[in-house]
C-alpha cells in the first residue's frame, strides 16, 4: 500500500464507563446532594423521548424525529453527556440535509445507541441511583 492508501486507524470506542470516571466526579461535584434528583430527571426524561424518537423513525416523520434528537441532545449537553449531544446533532443536521431515510435511520439508532452506553454507564457508576433494565434499545 502506498502512503495516500493506508487506512485510517479508528479507536474502539470505549466500553460503558470506562472514561466517564472524570465526567461522574466532575457531576457529583457540580450537583452535590442533587445529583440523585438531576440524574432521575434526565433519564426519565430521555427514556420518553428516546422511545419517541425511535417510532418517529420507524414512520419516517422526520421532522419530528430531528425535533426529537435536539431535544435529547439540548438535556444531554446540559448534563454534560457530549457523545449524545454530538449524536443528536449529527442526526438533526442530516435530516435537514435531506439526507437517505437509510441515513437517516441510522443516525436516529446512533442517537438511542450513544444514550444506551451513557445510561449503562451511570448504573455501573451509581448503581443506587439508576434502576437496571429499565430502559433497553428496541
Amino acid at each position: 500500500m502506498t502512503s495516500t492508501s493506508t487506512t485510517a486507524d479508528f479507536p474502539e470506542p470505549d466500553s460503558p464507563g470506562e472514561s466517564d470516571g472524570a465526567m461522574f466526579a466532575a457531576l457529583e461535584k457540580e450537583y452535590g446532594e442533587t445529583l440523585k434528583s438531576a440524574l432521575n430527571i434526565y433519564l426519565a426524561t430521555s427514556d420518553e423521548l428516546c422511545d419517541a424518537l425511535q417510532e418517529a423513525a420507524a414512520c419516517a416523520h422526520w421532522q419530528e424525529a430531528a425535533r426529537l434528537a435536539l431535544k435529547i441532545g439540548v438535556a444531554a449537553s446540559n448534563m454534560g453527556f457530549e457523545p449524545v449531544a454530538h449524536a443528536a446533532r449529527s442526526f438533526a443536521d442530516a435530516a435537514y440535509a435531506h439526507t437517505t431515510a437509510h441515513g437517516l435511520r441510522n443516525g436516529a439508532q446512533m442517537v438511542v445507541f450513544e444514550y444506551e452506553r451513557l445510561r449503562l454507564a451511570l448504573e455501573s457508576a451509581f448503581p443506587e441511583l439508576v434502576a437496571p433494565g429499565a430502559y433497553s434499545v428496541a
